[in-house]
């Protein structure tokens, strides 16, 4: 027990109906996990509560068996992995935001903004603008990464993404008024 917490990380003896390699969601540890196999047989497992933040990538698992994977295998395996990871981390910054772990939120700033350097600054802005739009007002560190990336003399920035990125910016903004 450290700081007057403990984390119980077993599993509970009644599964209540689930599945086998199902977890039980009463904890935020456990829940339901979707397989997704990429090219050359590589698979992730990612938290269905993620993927229904994605409507239309979540309904292609609405067919499947709940062990079946989502088969994905013109997906190269590198490329499947960076996408799992990148919708995990993206939600690890913005939970420890709003539950104030600051450290965490570093961790998972700096985490992003390695997973996002293949990526354009116009993709990273409509990724932003369409999937997260429950700003809590506290991401100063997003509106600073984004405004550097935005000034990068190898980055190709058009007039749309400045457009969207003022647009973000303003919803960032806004959210920190409120939370004030």
């Amino acid at each position: 027990m450290k700081g007057g917490y403990t984390v119980d990380l077993t599993q509970p003896e009644d599964m209540g109906g689930q599945s086998p390699g199902e977890l039980s969601s009463d904890s935020p540890y456990y829940g339901t996990m979707l397989k997704i196999e990429f090219m050359g047989g590589v698979k992730a497992r990612v938290h269905r509560e993620l993927i229904n933040k994605h409507p239309e990538f979540s309904a292609r698992f609405d067919e499947l068996s709940p062990s079946e994977p989502l088969k994905l295998l013109d997906v190269p395996g590198r490329v499947g992995h960076t996408i799992a990871k990148l919708v995990e981390t993206l939600q690890v910054y913005f939970e420890s935001i709003d539950l104030g772990l600051g450290d965490l939120a570093s961790l998972a700033g700096q985490e992003i903004a390695g997973q996002c350097q293949g990526m354009s600054f116009a993709s990273v802005i409509k990724l932003l603008d369409d999937e997260f739009s429950g700003f809590t007002g506290n991401e100063t560190w997003l509106i600073e990464y984004l405004a550097n990336r935005a000034t990068m003399d190898s980055e190709q920035v058009t007039e749309e993404d400045i457009g969207k990125h003022h647009k973000l910016k303003f919803r960032l903004q806004s959210s920190q008024a409120m939370a004030v």
